[in-house]
């Protein structure tokens, strides 16, 4: 449901009952007002701020928004995308500079040609919907934001993608359906790198229709961290939830795949977790760390334990499998 009122509206709508529970209102724009410059459009804020607006015409391709701007004699510094700036435009990347405070509400809603987004440091407003029903799959998070407000990338996940992503220890706060049908039915990993977990609303990762069904997502959360995501919600209802490995002398990280050297052994090791939710993985022959070249003899007792892993190739090299190392969600093929 969107709501647009007049702009000196918004703010006591967004405090009212009932009416405060819409995440998507916005203040209507008059894009007669809009000042054309280099292909994009503004609206001029302060006598030296500028937020970009939409236009009469379309955005369109790749965008590139400049830190400042120029008009009439001033210079301005460019700090916000106002609201629905680009929403349902054809744009195939955005590139936000330095000095970006704020993304408005459905700033990009429904780009669906928009498939990654790298947010600077300055920013630290993303309202609700900004990114809601686009195509992103990939984000760069800047170090400023520290909440997310709500439908933030709801459903911008293609239905028959698997997904990674990772939300930095800086973001503290999540909305309802923020991420939306992000993990639900094809799996798709979520690393966490707060040994916290953040303050959400449960139904971060729910979809309006239904309820998260984490039964094929993977959870990775760091060392130390893990009983306190295994007893809230909505982590607990991830189907494999991972304490990420610390590397050390004898634990290493190599493509993707955890190894850990075989004590005793002439340059073995055991391939110990699979920190991703990959559904097709090659065992390798063998694992590097740093210089050093080790043999790959072993899976460890639960290496792939609660993936969702269909298809696994398992080297020559490979002597001892452990106990439930494939003790997946669905069936596994086998390539020897």
């Amino acid at each position: 449901t969107i709501i647009r009122l007049n702009g000196e509206w918004v703010e006591a709508y967004k405090q009212a009952d009932v009416w405060k529970d819409f995440y998507y209102v916005v203040a209507t724009w008059d894009k007669t007002k809009s000042t054309l410059i280099d292909g994009i459009y503004y609206n001029f804020t302060s006598e030296n701020t500028a937020e970009v607006v939409a236009g009469e015409n379309a955005y369109t391709g790749a965008i590139t928004i400049p830190a400042t701007v120029e008009y009439e004699g001033n210079t301005y510094n460019v700090t916000a995308i106002r609201s629905e700036a680009f929403r349902n435009s054809k744009i195939t990347s955005i590139s936000l500079p330095e000095g970006i405070e704020k993304i408005g509400v459905g700033a990009f809603y429904a780009c669906n040609s928009l498939k990654s987004i790298a947010f600077p440091n300055s920013l630290t407003t993303l309202d609700a919907c900004a990114f809601g029903t686009s195509a992103i799959e990939k984000i760069t998070w800047g170090t400023g934001l520290t909440a997310l407000n709500g439908m933030t990338f709801w459903k911008t996940r293609s239905p028959m993608t698997t997904l990674e992503l990772t939300i930095p220890a800086s973001i503290t706060s999540l909305g309802y359906g923020d991420f939306g049908y992000w993990f639900g039915n094809n799996g798709g990993s979520l690393t966490m790198e707060s040994a916290t977990p953040p303050t959400v609303d449960a139904g971060v990762f729910d979809s309006p229709l239904s309820f998260f069904d984490g039964e094929y997502a993977v959870l990775n959360v760091p060392a130390g961290s893990l009983e306190a995501y295994k007893s809230t919600e909505p982590w607990k209802y991830f189907g494999t939830i991972n304490e990420m490995k610390v590397a050390s002398e004898n634990l290493f990280e190599y493509k993707g795949l955890w190894y850990e050297v075989i004590e005793g052994a002439d340059n073995e090791v055991q391939l110990v977790a699979n920190q991703y939710s990959e559904w097709t993985i090659v065992v390798p022959a063998t694992a590097k760390n740093g210089d050093k070249i080790y043999t790959v003899t072993r899976i460890a007792e639960n290496a792939f334990a609660g993936t969702s892993l269909e298809e696994v190739t398992i080297p020559s090299t490979i002597k001892t499998i452990g106990e439930n190392a494939f003790n997946v969600t669905n069936s596994i093929m086998f390539y020897l």
